[in-house]
């Protein structure tokens, strides 16, 4: 009987000790939030390129609708490059302007579009071509696009 009663009381110890239950908590937990945390960065960093590329697409298009010496209006390429000028998130080798023009007084409509890289898409990418030697299927950027439009003076 003393030694049922001594098995028991052990028992009894064992069962309400929780040592490392926040370890395993944890462990099953931070896959979610680190998911949470970090596509929540990602989609601000997509917001902010958003924003950034239609302020590019405004200065872009104030500067084509000015005429840059005598009568000439500037390039498209020209217009690019200073659009890009006022954004960190992109560059000419990702970039696509699209510049149409009319007539003095006519609007001019500048529209950029641009890529942006999408993680998600490169790392699923990764997985499917390393386990089943395939070619990926989703998209490794993601396409965006601004158009802003002025008078031509």
């Amino acid at each position: 009987m003393n030694l049922q009663s001594s098995r028991y009381a052990r028992f009894k110890q064992l069962r309400h000790k929780e040592d490392g239950a926040e370890a395993v908590e944890f462990a099953l937990i931070s896959p979610i939030l680190f998911f949470l945390v970090f596509g929540l960065i990602y989609v601000l960093l997509m917001f902010a390129a958003q924003l950034s590329l239609g302020y590019a697409t405004n200065v872009g298009v104030r500067y084509a609708a000015i005429p840059t010496s005598g009568a000439a209006y500037p390039s498209a390429a020209q217009v690019l490059n200073k659009a890009l000028d006022s954004t960190p998130f992109f560059s000419t080798s990702v970039c696509t302007p699209t510049l149409a023009s009319g007539a003095v007084n006519k609007p001019v409509t500048f529209t950029l579009s641009c890529d942006f890289p999408n993680p998600i898409g490169s790392g699923v990418n990764a997985v499917r071509q390393s386990l089943f030697s395939g070619a990926g299927d989703v998209d490794s950027t993601i396409q965006m696009s601004a158009t802003a439009q002025s008078r031509k003076e």
